[in-house]
């Protein structure tokens, strides 16, 4: 956790946790805005740690090419050449990687991320 300085407005460290939601932020600048922020009905959190993208074999990587062009479980299984139970398969293989719900959602983390190089 991060040490905080004190507050401009000397109430201290206490204080300056009570105006940031407990949140204990050593640029007072920072401080401030997050104090603003609380105030005006938002939520500030800390930071969330990075995590590594999830490695994707080079088949799942086929498959999520095939997603982001907006393939169908029937035009996987065409394109690469199996049957549709194993693209369905590698398609439900790529959401658990990379936490998607949905198809739609998939797509979205895999540009994000920066999961396959378009």
């Amino acid at each position: 956790m991060f040490s905080m300085s004190k507050s401009r407005s000397g109430s201290g460290r206490e204080g300056d946790l009570a105006r940031t939601g407990g949140l204990a932020i050593a640029d007072p600048a920072l401080a401030d805005a997050a104090a603003l922020l609380i105030a005006a009905g938002y939520t500030v959190t800390a930071p969330i740690e990075h995590v590594e993208h999830p490695r994707l074999s080079a088949r799942e990587q086929q498959v999520a090419e095939l997603l982001l062009e907006g393939a169908s479980n029937k035009i996987i299984a065409r394109a690469l050449d199996i049957s549709v139970h194993t693209a369905k398969f590698h398609v439900t293989a790529v959401l658990e990687k990379v936490g998607a719900r949905n198809r739609a959602d998939a797509v979205s983390i895999i540009l994000r991320e920066g999961l396959i190089a378009l």
